[in-house]
């Protein structure tokens, strides 16, 4: 029997540079154009790391999601919620 590589992939949401996360808690400040290139810059690095990777299904991260909402953890038990962000930038 011939051997198949297994095909691989990043399930979920790919993780936010920095500058995003700071981006995200200030969209206000940003224009329609600035947030399109946030957006951009965040995809490319996504693809380029899963493609450097080796990844055989590579997705956009999920980094066009600027208003991910994570709330419903806070309805969940036996979750403990972070009292401060770990990453400041």
């Amino acid at each position: 029997m011939k051997q198949r590589p297994l095909r691989t992939t990043v399930i979920g949401s790919y993780p936010f540079p920095g500058w995003l996360e700071f981006a995200c808690r200030h969209l206000d400040e940003f224009g329609e154009a600035d947030r399109a290139a946030l957006i951009d810059d965040a995809v490319a690095i996504a693809i380029r790391d899963q493609m450097e990777a080796g990844l055989d299904v590579i997705t956009d991260g999920e980094q066009s999601r600027l208003d991910f909402d994570i709330s419903f953890y806070g309805f969940s038990e036996g979750i403990e919620l972070e009292s401060a962000p770990p990453r400041r930038l």
